[in-house]
């Protein structure tokens, strides 16, 4: 994400302000990261459908005290969670989208649980930090969703800080494994069985 706001900038200072652009070029990662969760937000939802209505300018003050006017780049940079389809050298690649994962996940489960993943869905960790990410992840599974299916997607509660969420909830159940050995899935087991296959 960080080499993608790069890219954006590059395009955009190249236009409206040429003397920037080669120091975007040697931006240090660390500059572009505490950038990008300063600024970038997640649309709503997608770009190709917002219009003009991104292009409010942010200013960002860079450690050298110039100032670059970033736009819909600060939207651009996070859509490639979201809309990989969308940035043509991903196309190739046929990515999934973070919706679309989650979609598929509810839809590989029984008809019996998916109405409670719907209606259950926490965002946590960094790439869930930005602001609206949590309302566009609602749009876009309303649009997977069923009809008669609710949607509600919640943020992490900030007890624990969201973006080390994910780890800790890793950690809290590799400590539960440990102890439970009978319910463990083996890589050969989940290869001939599959998704569906459990122990608990």
């Amino acid at each position: 994400m960080d080499e993608n706001l790069r890219h954006f900038l590059e395009q955009r200072q190249s236009t409206m302000n040429p003397e920037l652009k080669e120091g975007i070029q040697h931006l240090h990662s660390t500059i572009l990261s505490r950038m990008k969760h300063s600024i970038c937000q997640v649309s709503k939802q997608r770009l190709s459908e917002c219009g003009q209505n991104q292009q409010v300018l942010t200013t960002y003050e860079l450690p050298d005290h110039s100032i670059l006017n970033v736009g819909i780049e600060k939207f651009e940079c996070c859509e490639m969670l979201y809309d990989p389809s969308s940035f043509p050298s991903l196309r190739h690649r046929d990515l999934l989208s973070i919706s679309e994962l989650a979609y598929d996940y509810i839809m590989k489960n029984s008809e019996t649980y998916r109405k409670d993943l719907y209606n259950d869905m926490i965002l946590s960790g960094g790439s869930f930090m930005f602001e609206g990410g949590t309302e566009r992840m609602e749009y876009d599974m309303k649009q997977f969703a069923l009809s008669g299916y609710r949607v509600k997607v919640v943020k992490k509660s900030d007890t624990i800080p969201r973006v080390y969420s994910s780890w800790m909830g890793a950690s809290m159940l590799a400590q539960w494994s440990e102890d439970h050995e009978d319910k463990w899935i083996s890589k050969m087991e989940y290869e001939e069985k599959g998704f569906n296959f459990h122990k608990y």
